[in-house]
């Protein structure tokens, strides 16, 4: 019985060390999380009017920033990163005016002639978004910029924000698949990994992104018995799994305790 339980416990506490139980996301685009991290906002950007402007001057407006990395000729993902970031926004029932979105380029091929005609797109589907809410609903604003290929390899760097050429005339760049939530002056607040976000998680990152607040020891602990799955571009936690496995372990346990009671008393007697 000691043996058994003592098995049991050596699996649940290698649940925090071992390897994940399904393979990882490809070399390259795995997203590491920098929460925390303070961005290098003296980093030179460029915005979709051509203008040139600074990292810090993009976060200098006092509220929470929601930093969407992608590239503006993509032609799937990025758009569906964006839509998802939106429908989501729209559903927190938080007003605008508590939080900022831009778009980021990790392409330096892109040029603000690129940014606005994406822009573009994204104004447009936020007009639907805000439709679908009624009428006189907000619609949300999305401010893109562009980089050279330093700015945007030391952003995405500090991001964890992984970016790899592909021989895909479609889609050229592979990368990862994630929003982030910063706090207004510039430090990593949450990750949201994936195309589309609960709207409550959105709502309650900005807020406490607004109040100077990092993601919590909580919310890193979950992630150490996880993996990044590259196909749905979400962490799919695998304690569930070590929980079967426990249980199945326990009731063996159990049971092997029950046969050795009942046969104590047939040992004994001779």
């Amino acid at each position: 019985m000691r043996r058994a339980m003592g098995i049991a416990t050596v699996l649940l506490a290698s649940c925090l060390h071992a390897a994940p139980l399904a393979l990882p996301a490809p070399p390259g685009v795995a997203l590491a999380q920098h929460l925390g991290t303070l961005l290098p906002l003296e980093l030179a950007v460029t915005d979709s009017d051509g203008m040139p402007t600074s990292l810090r001057e993009a976060f200098g407006t006092g509220r929470a920033v929601v930093l969407v990395p992608g590239y503006y000729t993509c032609a799937r993902l990025c758009g569906l990163v964006m839509q998802g970031v939106l429908e989501g926004l729209a559903d927190s029932g938080l007003p605008p005016s508590t939080y900022r979105v831009i778009g980021f380029s990790i392409d330096p091929a892109d040029t603000p002639a690129s940014a606005r005609l994406r822009a573009t797109d994204y104004r447009d589907y936020a007009a639907v978004v805000a439709q679908r809410h009624g009428a006189g609903a907000p619609v949300i604003g999305v401010d893109l910029f562009t980089a050279s290929s330093d700015v945007s390899a030391r952003l995405t760097h500090a991001l964890g924000y992984a970016v790899q050429p592909t021989q895909g005339a479609t889609d050229p760049l592979a990368h990862s698949a994630a929003v982030i939530v910063a706090t207004p002056d510039g430090r990593i607040a949450r990750y949201f990994p994936g195309v589309r976000f609960d709207a409550r998680d959105l709502r309650e990152a900005i807020v406490q992104a607004n109040e100077g607040r990092v993601g919590s020891a909580t919310e890193r602990i979950a992630l150490l018995c996880g993996h990044y799955d590259p196909v749905t571009g979400r962490y799919d936690v695998a304690v569930m799994t070590w929980l079967r496995l426990l249980g199945t372990v326990g009731a063996g346990a159990l049971a092997l305790w029950i046969w050795r009671r009942r046969r104590a008393p047939h040992e004994a007697a001779p």
